[in-house]
């Protein structure tokens, strides 16, 4: 799936997402001096390699690759291109592996989370738009994820949950309530910025 294809989609979500991290420009050079500049500049390097790939430019895609894998390895990410949809919002820098079929809009994660593949299929799970995963939670095999939910930390996800806007936890998770990613704290932002917009 390719989110970013044309020069207009990569200024879309760079515009959008620079929002997220309270950043001026897509810092792709020169130095960071805090850990949410670090993870923005991850982000960019993400976008900037999913834009290139997409149209095709070699050179340039294999630039910000190697730039991004590297950069991926000092703070423990390791996430693919084309998977998740704009608004793609990390709070700290820690281990984050994405191994997913698709993640909509608004996804935030905390560190230490994964999306893997896994049961007797080995399938990928799939995630709808706004959907948080606290602390240490791990999304497991051919899932389906909801939109609005939200994830508790260290919770263990390995079956569908189709219900949208509530809170799943534990492990193996469960629904625990009816409060959905909009009531956390983090997500917040999200709204912020649509009311900005209206």
């Amino acid at each position: 799936m390719e989110y970013i294809k044309t020069k207009k989609d990569l200024k879309d979500f760079i515009a959008y997402e620079e929002q997220l991290y309270e950043a001026k420009h897509a810092s792709l050079f020169g130095p960071v001096y805090s850990e949410k500049q670090y993870i923005w500049r991850y982000i960019s390097l993400l976008r900037y390699q999913e834009y290139h790939t997409n149209r095709g430019h070699r050179f340039l895609s294999l630039f910000y690759k190697y730039r991004r894998i590297k950069m991926g390895r000092k703070c423990g990410f390791n996430i693919p291109i084309n998977v998740i949809d704009k608004g793609f919002l990390m709070f700290h820098i820690g281990n984050v592996l994405i191994n997913a079929e698709k993640i909509g809009k608004n996804f935030d994660c905390g560190p230490n989370v994964a999306c893997i593949a896994g049961g007797h299929d080995g399938g990928h799970p799939t995630v709808g738009d706004n959907v948080a995963l606290g602390y240490g939670a791990t999304l497991c095999g051919n899932i389906t994820i909801a939109n609005g939910i939200a994830v508790g930390a260290c919770s263990f996800v390995n079956k569908t949950f189709l219900e949208e806007n509530i809170c799943i936890a534990g492990s193996p998770a469960k629904k625990i309530s009816d409060n959905g990613s909009t009531t956390w704290g983090g997500c917040k932002i999200f709204q912020e910025i649509k009311n900005r917009k209206s």
